[in-house]
């Protein structure tokens, strides 16, 4: 069984610039998200502590506004998006995140299409209002009110944003109820009790966050002995937020450099700092300006609170407490590689193909008439129909995955990648242009991510991207495939900068 070092920090305060100690500890949800999905994958999962005290809450991080339940973020996040033309626009504060009452959106959107607007109409309604109290510095539910037209009196309104608040106070003191009843919270193994041969025997480390960490895991020497033991033999080692503090621990190589010289990685940054609670009243030191003077090649998101999560070699790290559950997932699929592999090795389960009708009848259609049914099976995912219309040796070509193939197999196993990764996948054709045998279709493919895909792990985020596929039409039947699309682009919509494909392949 995979068995996971889960090292957290047991610190009750740390000491601000002006030497005032301030209480702190480790982030709830960075705490119990990875540890939960860790034990659901199977893995062995030891809590431990530097000292063997159990660990202690951060105060702050109890508070209700970091705990949104998920479809109030999600639906959050889609009216973020409306905010700017370009997501790296979009510039969206802790404050204006927690104090404004836009995690309502969907609760109010709700009551709109209870009085008979359609789910586009709500959403256009809100995403305004949040916009204006984003741009203005104003209560969601005070901009709203102000506009008569919808319906909703600022009672109603109002209603609906303390009802969001208490919500989010209630799943936070359930998050910390489940954490309390964890075992091995309540009694960790100390770090410094732990014999290098013992240290040696974990897969992996991987370390939440929580402005402990920086009190008592950035200058710790068993740390150290735990980073260079597990980095000696190549396993994984991962942290989220201000986890990585526990990087600043490592030793030295042999070449005199710290032991993380050069690898990408992110954490918590000093922007995203200066809005939090420690961060205004002074910290005594800064955690992303510590790792790139320490030698980091620091790898922040395209914004602030953004999701993101950096992957480099045996090393990942999430940005912040929004990364935790991609950070979490980023662990699963570099653990279970083996597992794949050894699928791989053993061949492909001989699985029965559905047969078409489409293949067995002579059917005569032009060549823009092959590809609109092409298409249009693609739409309703229908993939064995799609992958019908292709001759047995199509040629098939996807340029941002460096893809080429050949084959009705690698077709179908295009098609099917994307709709198992968006369940809820819609082909919105734009264009298509016809030259002789040689036709390109402009689509929009818009989903809910589902699992990971083309590099991007999975955030359940929705992505729209436009794409372009060229088809040769040879004999009736669909010759060549070639896929284009901007792969930043991709990255972008689903709140991922950058993937080490080699990490996780």
């Amino acid at each position: 069984m995979t068995r996971i070092a889960y090292l957290v920090t047991s610190a009750r305060e740390m000491m601000l610039a002006d030497g005032t100690p301030y209480p702190t500890g480790y982030l709830i949800e960075e705490a119990l998200k990875p540890y939960e999905r860790f034990k659901a994958a199977g893995f062995d999962v030891s809590v431990i502590t530097p000292d063997g005290r159990p660990p202690q809450a951060e105060p702050y991080g109890l508070s209700w506004f970091f705990h949104y339940p998920d479809e109030d973020k999600d639906y959050l996040a889609s009216v973020v998006r409306t905010f700017a033309h370009h997501v790296d626009d979009i510039r969206l504060t802790l404050h204006q995140n927690t104090r404004f009452g836009l995690a309502a959106a969907r609760r109010v959107a709700t009551v709109l299409q209870a009085n008979g607007r359609t789910p586009a109409e709500a959403h256009r309604i809100v995403s305004a209002a949040a916009k204006t109290a984003w741009r203005e510095g104003r209560q969601f539910a005070g901009v709203l009110a102000e506009d008569r037209s919808h319906g909703l009196t600022r009672e109603q309104i109002q209603a609906e944003v303390d009802a969001q608040r208490a919500d989010s106070q209630r799943l936070a003191d359930e998050r910390h109820r489940r954490l309390q009843e964890i075992p091995g919270f309540q009694q960790p193994v100390a770090l410094s009790s732990l014999t290098r041969e013992q240290m040696a025997e974990f897969d992996a480390l991987f370390v939440p966050g929580g402005h402990g960490t920086m009190a008592d895991l950035s200058d710790n020497p068993d740390a150290g002995r735990l980073l260079a033991a597990l980095h000696r033999k190549g396993a994984l080692i991962a942290a989220v937020c201000h986890g990585p503090a526990v990087l600043l621990s490592a030793p030295e190589r042999s070449d005199g450099l710290w032991l993380f010289e050069g690898y990408r990685m992110t954490s918590f940054t000093d922007e995203e700092e200066s809005r939090t609670r420690p961060g205004r009243l002074g910290m005594a030191w800064l955690l992303d300006t510590a790792l790139k003077n320490a030698g980091a090649v620091f790898d922040d998101g395209p914004a602030a609170w953004a999701s993101h999560v950096v992957v480099d070699r045996n090393l990942i790290t999430g940005q912040n407490a929004g990364s935790t559950e991609a950070t979490a997932d980023a662990v699963i699929s570099k653990l279970h590689v083996p597992a794949r592999r050894a699928a791989r090795a053993a061949g492909p389960a001989a699985t029965p193909r559905k047969t078409s009708p489409m293949a067995s009848q002579a059917i005569i259609r032009s060549p823009a008439e092959t590809i609109q049914v092409f298409l249009e099976a693609f739409a309703r995912h229908e993939v064995d129909a799609a992958v019908a219309l292709a001759d047995p040796q199509v040629s098939v070509t996807v340029h941002p995955l460096g893809l080429h193939d050949q084959g009705q197999d690698a077709l179908r196993q295009v098609l099917a990648d994307l709709v198992h990764a968006f369940p809820d996948l819609m082909i919105n054709v734009s264009r298509v242009i016809t030259t002789g045998d040689v036709i390109t279709a402009l689509f929009k493919a818009e989903g809910t991510q589902a699992v990971g895909y083309a590099g991007a792990i999975n955030q359940e985020k929705h992505l729209d991207i436009d794409q372009a596929w060229r088809f040769v039409i040879g004999g009736g039947l669909i010759t060549e495939v070639a896929a284009y699309w901007c792969q930043a682009q991709l990255y972008r919509r689903l709140a991922v900068k950058r993937y080490d494909t080699i990490a996780l392949a």
